[in-house]
């Protein structure tokens, strides 16, 4: 699996695999939007067959909020998730940010696993945040420290 920052001829995949992915996926226009936003970091994860995956931060001062990490449903099971998060912390600690938040659906129990495997822990709540089913949406967070 390679990693590169995403390009603006991948939007096109990117927007097909946010439909499969996403009950609210973001349209084309949106995904293109957070890449030619300066605060954002986008990365593709690549393999023989195209993209597998995808992943968008944006950060400010010293804090970043991870905006997606999706992976490919026939592609799960295979590491892609964690490792675009770690690409995406990489980054982030590469460019100063210590707290790094996302929001995810209450039952979704795979990406709260991942989260919590890399350290995020719940902060709090957004009641009915999800809509198309309606869903609490709960708050992680992941601080580095000095040590880290």
């Amino acid at each position: 699996m390679k990693y590169r920052t995403m390009k603006l001829a991948d939007l096109f995949t990117v927007g097909d695999l946010e439909r499969r992915i996403f009950s609210d996926p973001w349209s084309v226009s949106s995904c293109r939007s957070a890449l030619e936003n300066p605060c954002v970091y986008a990365v593709v994860a690549e393999d023989e067959d195209g993209i597998a995956g995808y992943g968008f931060l944006m950060g400010t001062q010293d804090e970043a909020e991870i905006l997606r990490v999706a992976v490919d449903p026939d592609k799960r099971r295979r590491h892609i998730g964690s490792e675009l998060l770690e690409e995406m912390l990489d980054y982030g600690d590469n460019e100063g940010y210590i707290s790094f938040f996302l929001e995810v659906r209450q039952s979704n129990a795979a990406a709260r696993g991942l989260y919590e495997k890399s350290g995020f822990e719940l902060i709090g709540r957004r009641v009915d945040y999800y809509k198309d089913p309606v869903e609490d949406a709960l708050i992680m967070e992941l601080v580095f420290t000095e040590e880290e």
